[in-house]
């Protein structure tokens, strides 16, 4: 009696908790799909299409389609291999289509197939070379993707405009999940970021060094010194702003304060870094966290003040989708929720990702969080059957330094060389060595130089052995490391490498050029040729806290159990200027197009350079002839026009 009495009380608890599921379920239902007025909606789709047709034009490339993607021997970095670029020109029509899509999204016209028009060439752009991948161009591809489902287009469009059922001066109604799904994507944006900032790098203020200088700050120097700009208001300021602003957004009461906040932030982004359309975006997107209604009602003030419209607005009752579909969407918007929330943190299953920071950029919203400053880049051949050697330029065969940093573009990289090399293709090995500071580090290896590349294991579900890890017990340096570069006009450079490693360093060949190394800790032997191959015959050793003067050319062998780290000082004799990189591993201070490597964010925004007109000619032709086509098919019969642009693609 006893069993049984327990198996009715458990079932009846089941069904009480499956009772509740369901009205919860249902009143979730019911508040999404409560209607709202679609006006804002109509002028957040409006906004949007505006930037991203700029965005098209500049940061997606195509001004310049023809030098990103037409060179021949050019390497791509593609998420999946079977991604591959367009041949010749087609890819001009791709961005073609990308740009009449957005169009279609600004002006509303055939409002579904625009999105996908333009959704499709985006995401294939985006997903064909990852070396061009942040956080922005990854969030522009997302807000399509939610843009294409909502009913934006039933206001201010002109789909609205060919409907006769429905006047135009009659604001539609919209399902409020409308509103909540882009709320959701720029919360999560937001408070992702902030919580990729709770990370002791940023805390300290070694992301981002020497914003302090920047113009923009100027105003606050008048109270504050730049280091205290630099830890308190860029990392302090921005880790908090990152981590609050969604929950301010979402309250009234402090929305409005929280909306001041980040137009300046934004603001100030857009003039410290080259980010594209990224805060543009952000600031215009910060409405659809207020009441719809409120904002429809000014929206519609500014219209009757600039077009003297008096029309008096007509209500339509909402008519919501069937039961079944609304469960259905509730759930997909569940589901995408879920998803935004993983992929932040999936470099947990993604490990053959992951390096010195986990995952790829670019969908993981750390931003500014980790930067890499790379100091040496040398890509050696090795040709088994012929017995030669040489080196590559690394900058010869790709748009940016990126890929330097990813051991899964490291690999594709190695095969882009063999590939462009198919004599040696069979017969050749190829190594890295890579040397990069993380945030105010010592330089340091990220790739086993003795590893051949081609032939190296790589998958994205296990870490990748032969990337070499961050020399984290030496980070008690970087305090005095930032103090001593601050604090002096020599030039010096900061080196960490492992037990057994050597290292060819370069000094000027000038005689007048001394380069002081000292040892900071373990202990290393250094050779003043590098004819003498790395033994101990006439090698120099020191350690801790010794120093002495190098000229020319020299081997540095970490001869210590543990990693060595050591300070080059370029001076110059003869008076002369302190030489950049004497003593370095064949540095590059740059961080243009002069040949600098480095990874940092641009703090300057560059003259850019102008657009190719051959790919717009080409695209522009080509649509032409396909409309002629659509169209006037006997007129394409007859002239020759029509098939012309497609020779020679």
């Amino acid at each position: 009696m006893e069993a049984d009495t327990e198996n009715v009380t458990e079932k009846s608890s089941r069904k009480i908790v499956r009772r509740e599921a369901t009205t919860v379920w249902q009143r979730l239902v019911s508040y999404m799909f409560e209607p709202e007025d679609g006006e804002c909606l109509a002028a957040l789709r409006i906004a949007f299409g505006l930037l991203m047709m700029i965005d098209t034009m500049d940061e997606r490339g195509f001004c310049q389609a023809e030098k990103r993607w037409m060179e021949p021997m050019k390497c791509y970095f593609p998420l999946f291999d079977f991604v591959k670029p367009l041949p010749g020109r087609w890819m001009c029509l791709a961005y073609a289509a990308m740009f009449s899509g957005v169009f279609g999204v600004f002006t509303g016209f055939h409002y579904r197939i625009s999105c996908a028009v333009y959704a499709i060439p985006y995401w294939y752009i985006f997903l064909a070379d990852k070396s061009s991948w942040n956080n922005h161009s990854y969030l522009f591809g997302l807000l399509i993707a939610i843009f294409s489902v909502t009913d934006a287009h039933r206001n201010w469009s002109v789909d609205r405009w060919l409907r006769r059922k429905m006047p135009s001066d009659a604001p539609s109604l919209v399902p409020r999940w409308n509103y909540l799904l882009l709320r959701i994507q720029f919360f999560i944006m937001y408070f992702v970021a902030g919580l990729k900032k709770f990370e002791p790098d940023w805390l300290w203020g070694y992301s981002m060094m020497s914003l302090g200088h920047h113009h923009v700050f100027t105003p606050f120097r008048y109270f504050f010194s730049a280091e205290f700009i630099d830890h308190w208001i860029v990392h302090v300021g921005g880790f908090l702003i990152d981590l609050f602003s969604g929950f301010g957004l979402c309250f009234r009461s402090t929305r409005p304060f929280t909306i001041v906040v980040l137009l300046a932030f934004h603001g100030m982004n857009a003039t410290m870094f080259t980010i594209g359309m990224f805060p543009y975006v952000c600031a215009a997107m910060i409405p659809v966290f207020c009441d719809p209604a409120t904002m429809s009602k000014m929206l519609r003030t500014v219209v009757e003040s600039v077009w003297n419209d008096k029309s008096a607005p007509k209500s339509i009752v909402y008519k919501p989708p069937t039961r079944t579909k609304q469960n259905a969407i509730v759930a997909g918007v569940c589901m995408y929720t879920a998803l935004q929330l993983f992929l932040p943190y999936s470099h947990i299953v993604t490990q053959g990702y992951n390096g010195w920071r986990n995952g790829l950029y670019g969908y993981s919203w750390d931003m500014m969080v980790y930067n890499v400053d790379v100091a040496k880049v040398q890509i050696k051949v090795l040709d088994h059957v012929r017995h030669e050697q040489f080196f590559l330029d690394p900058n010869g065969w790709t748009d940016n330094n990126k890929w330097m940093l990813h051991g899964d573009m490291l690999k594709q990289f190695a095969g882009c060389v063999a590939a462009n090399m198919p004599d040696r293709h069979d017969n050749m090995s190829i190594t890295m060595d890579i040397w990069g500071s993380l945030n105010g580090r010592f330089h340091q290896r990220l790739v086993d130089p003795n590893v051949d590349l081609l032939h190296a294991p790589w998958s994205p579900w296990s870490s990748v052995p032969w990337l070499l890890p961050l020399i984290r017990h030496l980070d008690w340096w970087r305090p005095w490391i930032v103090d001593a570069k601050r604090n002096t006009d020599n030039d010096l450079l900061f080196f960490a490498d492992f037990p057994g490693m050597t290292v060819r360093d370069i000094a000027d060949d000038r005689e007048d050029t001394t380069a002081t190394l000292a040892v900071l800790e373990g202990a290393v032997a250094v050779h003043e040729s590098w004819t003498s191959g790395g033994g101990d015959d006439g090698a120099v050793r020191l350690v801790s806290g010794e120093a002495m003067d190098v000229t020319g050319r020299h081997l540095v062998t970490t001869v210590s159990a543990t990693p060595s780290c050591y300070v080059f000082a370029a001076t110059v004799d003869s008076g002369g200027d302190s030489v950049g990189g004497g003593g370095g591993c064949d540095v590059s201070n740059g961080s243009g197009d002069g040949g600098g490597v480095s990874t940092r964010p641009a703090a300057v925004v560059h003259d850019r350079p102008g657009c190719s007109e051959a790919c717009y000619a080409f695209a522009f032709h080509a649509v032409r002839d396909a409309f002629s086509a659509f169209f006037f098919p006997h007129h394409c019969l007859t002239a020759d026009g029509c098939n012309t642009n497609f020779r020679g693609v």
